[in-house]
């Protein structure tokens, strides 16, 4: 899959990507202490690219990765004998057989789901601008990520300027979202949009700059998002309106305001419930049920899977289908998603990776809890929108994603999202006394 043609088009690409982002570099970064992990930060998602290909084209030999390339080789064929053709089996919605789109639509493995199928379409675009080559494309998706990791990285310094250095680790260097985050995979694309939507959010709502870029950002990446991983919204939003809320609200002074606002905010949420509580009851019940469902499938699947392929699989015990039993799950779910497997599970190479990485994570949450204290911590949390904002959407994804893979090769990848909030978290509450310095100099 991976020969002399794929390497020449990658070089060829690579002198473009990295002229490109010297350009970048130099001139939107000029005089910037964060400019000096730009290119660093570029290159090792670069190697992340390189080496995903490489692991799974010899230690993997399939999976999902080779799916979507397969499925996005026809698809490319297609567009390139016949446009109109091609496109409008490429604009084809998922499970949507007909007789003018059969003939491609039939050998299309990832047709069969329209987020599985999303990737197809998006990895067939970006492979008319590499030739075909799968190893350029595969770097392509990794380069185009970045942009938002990059994004995020922006945001969070933006917000702590003292902590350009520590936090380039938490969002741009950690090794599981360099590689699970390079591939051709759901995660890359979900990564580097959660990215952007994060600084379109930002811009927009709170920093008021940068207006024309994040208006064409918040949406495109709102909508791949909801197509390809749609759960990840369902953790994100919730937290994203609280930080822009309390962000407002901390900026109203008037006692008599913020009481006003409160007396309609429970007058409205009153009238609300009174009117519609027999929807809610029934919603709630689809809600559990849709829930329990979803995970008793993942559960059963990944833990399959586990058990035939080396026995990555894990159990966090039996749990009783109902609200409580699932939140009696919340603390043991949180856990395995950020410091599991431990040293003693691993039981292959790559687990060992994990492992590695996870003990340093465990690490780090407990000294910079050190630091902090608990009751500091919390304080920090819940006084900062932001802060908020990144534990709200962290703790609660990491939650539904320990919850249901049960296997510790799918929740490496699909626990990325999460980890630079997460990250970014317990750094800032590990050097809280060098943003206090900063912020009483910059108050004097």
């Amino acid at each position: 899959m991976i020969g002399l043609y794929d390497l020449i088009v990658t070089a060829i690409l690579l002198v473009g990507i990295l002229l490109i982002a010297f350009f970048i570099k130099e001139i939107r970064y000029a005089g910037e202490t964060c400019k000096v992990y730009f290119m660093p930060g570029l290159l090792l998602k670069i190697l992340g690219s390189i080496f995903f290909c490489f692991v799974y084209t010899v230690y993997y030999t399939g999976g999902d990765t080779i799916m979507y390339w397969q499925d996005s080789v026809l698809l490319r064929t297609e567009l390139l004998r016949d446009f109109k053709q091609g496109w409008e089996v490429l604009t084809t919605a998922a499970l949507d057989r007909n007789l003018s789109t059969q003939g491609v639509t039939d050998y299309l493995n990832s047709f069969g789901g329209e987020t599985t199928f999303y990737v197809s379409r998006i990895t067939a675009v970006l492979s008319l601008f590499t030739g075909g080559s799968f190893l350029a494309t595969t770097v392509l998706f990794g380069a185009l990520s970045y942009t938002g990791v990059w994004a995020l990285y922006r945001v969070f310094i933006k917000q702590y300027p003292s902590l350009v250095h520590p936090l380039a680790l938490a969002v741009v260097f950690v090794p599981s979202v360099i590689f699970w985050g390079s591939g051709i995979l759901k995660d890359t694309i979900t990564m580097g949009c959660l990215g952007w939507l994060t600084y379109g959010i930002y811009h927009v709502f709170i920093a008021r700059k940068q207006l024309l870029l994040s208006i064409i950002v918040i949406p495109i990446s709102f909508h791949l998002t909801a197509v390809i991983k749609g759960f990840i919204l369902a953790a994100y939003l919730p937290g994203a309106f609280a930080w822009l809320l309390f962000h407002y609200t901390s900026k109203v002074r008037e006692a008599k305001l913020i009481a006003f606002s409160l007396i309609m905010l429970f007058s409205f949420t009153a009238i609300f419930l009174y009117y519609f509580s027999h929807l809610l009851t029934d919603a709630s019940d689809m809600a559990l049920s849709f829930l329990i469902g979803r995970a008793s499938e993942f559960q059963g699947w990944h833990a399959a899977v586990g058990a035939e392929y080396g026995g990555s699989s894990y159990s966090l015990g039996d749990w009783e289908p109902t609200y409580m039993g699932i939140l009696k799950k919340v603390p043991a779910s949180i856990n395995v998603t950020f410091f599991r497997p431990y040293l003693f599970e691993v039981s292959s190479s790559v687990q060992l990776v994990s492992a590695i990485e996870s003990f340093g994570v465990l690490l780090l949450a407990v000294f910079a809890l050190l630091s902090a204290g608990i009751f500091r911590s919390i304080k920090m949390i819940f006084g900062s929108p932001f802060l908020f904002f990144c534990f709200f959407f962290s703790m609660s994804y990491a939650f539904a994603t320990g919850f249901a893979s049960y296997n510790f090769g799918a929740l490496v990848r699909y626990k990325i999202p999460c980890m630079p909030f997460f990250l970014a978290l317990l750094i800032i509450l590990l050097f809280h006394r060098r943003i206090q310095k900063t912020q009483t100099q910059v108050n004097n």
